[in-house]
């Protein structure tokens, strides 16, 4: 009897310690310390293997993001299909996966699954944003005449019109058009809601990334990665060197010239 509860007490003991590692590998990753993140997400796995779940988010799903943050793209990949295997219904884990497409330049097959999207519950909350990222693989896949059919459907001051017609105006090569487009939508939008907008804009190569101050400056310039902004579910980053194949690998330093 006392073994039994001793056995017992040893494995609430370690599911305590585990939903406290996975906090901090989630504070990790919202720092921008992937690697480190990472390092605690394995130690959560040995730990109470077979766990997923804490506190309502998946820890498949932290891991994807930190590979995808690190641009180990089949790895991030790989974890949020797992992710998606224990929580199948989840929105987040299908977006994530639709992105992965978007980040790879799989654009037909992440507008189907960004498209697909809008059949959940959450997906009809966000039907302005998946509209946008659809338009966006629609443009990159060289069909602006859809994108702009597509226009008429959306009010001429909401998000999905003000950065198409940014993108539109920037695959044109008319920055004083896209420049209008996207000071006006910065006048109508949350920051946060701007720079998720945004980042598409980035990740295609149609605009700059924003100037990095302090911290994330320092980062930069020592991982040569640019800034983030938050997505549904995960961090989208954006565009940089593809790594080598060794996840386990760290990013090298570089001199102060990063911006």
């Amino acid at each position: 009897m006392c073994a039994a509860l001793s056995l017992a007490a040893a494995a609430v003991a370690s599911a305590s310690d585990a939903a406290k590692l996975f906090e901090q590998a989630r504070e990790l990753y919202q720092d921008g310390e992937y690697q480190k993140s990472l390092e605690l997400v394995r130690k959560i796995e040995i730990m109470e293997p077979g766990r997923v779940v804490f506190d309502g988010e998946n820890l498949h799903n932290l891991k994807g993001s930190c590979f995808t943050a690190l641009r180990y793209f089949q790895h991030g990949r790989k974890a949020f299909r797992d992710a998606l295997e224990a929580q199948p219904e989840n929105f987040d884990m299908h977006y994530n996966l639709a992105e992965m497409d978007f980040l790879q330049e799989h654009f037909q097959a992440a507008a189907e699954k960004f498209s697909a999207l809008k059949e959940f519950e959450r997906g009809r909350i966000y039907n302005d944003l998946l509209d946008y990222k659809i338009g966006m693989c629609r443009l990159m896949q060289g069909k602006p005449e859809l994108v702009r059919r597509d226009l008429e459907l959306h009010s001429k001051q909401s998000a999905v019109t003000l950065f198409l017609k940014a993108a539109l105006a920037l695959r044109e090569k008319k920055p004083e058009q896209a420049e209008i487009q996207l000071l006006l939508a910065k006048s109508r939008l949350l920051q946060e809601n701007y720079l998720l907008y945004e980042d598409s804009l980035v990740e295609c190569g149609l605009l700059e990334p924003p100037p990095l101050e302090g911290r994330a400056r320092e980062q930069a310039r020592q991982t040569r990665r640019r800034p983030l902004s938050l997505g549904i579910g995960r961090i989208i980053p954006r565009p940089e060197p593809k790594p080598s194949t060794d996840p386990s690998a760290k990013p090298e330093s570089t001199d102060s010239t990063t911006s």
